[in-house]
């Protein structure tokens, strides 16, 4: 798994006690400091460079045994110091990184489980938004205090397509995306109430969500050739267990569409994004590592098409793995 790890260095300095907890919850605080600790990933989104584990807006909160907030705030320049009981068990701590909401309003540890998260309000696709929390913490003075943090959102990658269609017509990719989007989620990673774009399409007009889940191109690609520039598509968990292509909406899988013309007539290759569970979770990398076109699409982005006109194969990695494989339409 691909995380990020909050270290917790502990230098002796007292400080006053927060009036919220029992006399018990915070005798012998110490002058925490908090900084984090985590590698840096290179990925790209189409054609740019980023990182996906870029740390914008990094906020941090301490909660008593008793589930009361005991300490919070925001780091500065990679640093923060933070006034906590040490020598004592029972902590919670949680993490919020680059997102809008304010974790020192959520005053109990068991509100934590309010936070939600929309993958409209991450600052772009390079500055994701994650949460982590670690339970039952002792503070101990020089000892180091580490707290998995894990991106709300799911990474779906295609990296090469290859025209293998035996009559060699034309055919020109004309770009790549996600349909059936979610964009919602809870801490838990859980689409408790989806919020959905691209619905059955490709949607220009959706401009929010557009950065995320699309990139539109021309690309001719002759008989064996392949178009090898991997491209990279952000959204949130779609909790679909049973699909379905009907033209009136309702939930179903998220879909990643190669769309293409085929001797001047557009096609589509849809491959459903769902793992082991059936489900498409947070997190998680859905990697098509190639997709071999050998006949025509199906006319409609939302409608699977027989796998004699495309092969493919799904692997799920990284971040953690939902599939990796190789399709053949």
């Amino acid at each position: 798994m691909n995380i990020k790890t909050l270290i917790c260095l502990l230098p002796v300095l007292a400080s006053a006690c927060n009036s919220q907890l029992v006399p018990g919850d915070y005798a012998g605080r110490e002058l925490i400091e908090f900084s984090l600790d985590c590698s840096s990933v290179q990925v790209s989104k189409a054609t740019s460079s980023g990182a996906e584990n870029v740390l914008s807006n990094v906020q941090i909160a301490v909660y008593s045994p008793a589930g009361f907030l005991c300490a919070s705030g925001r780091m500065s320049a990679g640093s923060l110091s933070l006034s906590v009981p040490v020598e004592s068990a029972g902590y919670t701590v949680a993490a919020l990184v680059n997102s809008p909401e304010n974790l020192e309003g959520y005053s109990s540890a068991s509100s934590l489980s309010g936070i939600k998260s929309s993958l409209l309000d991450n600052t772009d696709a390079n500055a994701l938004e994650m949460y982590g929390v670690a339970s039952n913490v002792t503070f101990h003075k020089g000892e180091t205090c580490t707290v998995p943090v894990t991106r709300f959102a799911a990474k779906v990658e295609i990296d090469k397509i290859v025209n293998m269609i035996p009559t060699k017509p034309e055919f020109i990719l004309k770009g790549i995306y996600l349909i059936n989007v979610n964009t919602a989620s809870d801490v838990s990673g859980n689409a408790t109430s989806p919020v959905w774009y691209q619905k059955r399409r490709f949607a220009s007009s959706e401009t929010n969500v557009v950065k995320y889940t699309s990139d539109i191109f021309t690309s001719n690609l002759a008989y064996g050739a392949s178009y090898s520039t991997p491209h990279y598509f952000y959204c949130y968990a779609n909790p679909t267990t049973v699909d379905t292509s009907s033209p009136t909406w309702s939930p179903r899988f998220t879909r990643l569409v190669v769309e293409a013309t085929y001797n001047g007539i557009t096609y589509y290759y849809p491959v459903n994004i769902v793992g082991s569970q059936n489900t498409l979770e947070s997190a998680t990398s859905y990697i098509i590592t190639q997709m071999t076109v050998t006949g025509p699409g199906s006319t409609d982005p939302d409608v699977p098409i027989s796998k004699g006109n495309a092969s493919f194969s799904i692997t799920v990695k990284d971040w953690l793995t939902g599939f990796s494989q190789t399709v053949t339409y």
